[in-house]
């Protein structure tokens, strides 16, 4: 399965998880707010590009990839 083609199918499926989380808020009556809070988090992270702009889940992303760590190496003064 290439890259495009997964994250196309996670994005659907996040989609799909806030609106399930939607529907169960509004058959309560929106008494309890948490999984309005979901639905709107699961929905934003699938309509932006969140994911791949994030710097955190960036920098461990190319934290695991490395083989080896670089050493930069530095002078004293």
């Amino acid at each position: 399965m290439e890259k495009r083609e997964l994250r196309k199918y996670l994005r659907i499926a996040l989609v799909v998880f806030g609106i399930g989380h939607l529907i169960a808020a509004a058959a309560e009556g929106f008494r309890d707010l948490f999984p309005l809070a979901v639905a709107g988090m699961s929905i934003f992270v699938a309509a932006t590009n969140f994911c791949t702009q994030c710097p955190l889940l960036s920098a461990v992303r190319r934290m695991l990839s490395r083989k080896r760590n670089t050493v930069i190496a530095t002078k004293k003064i």
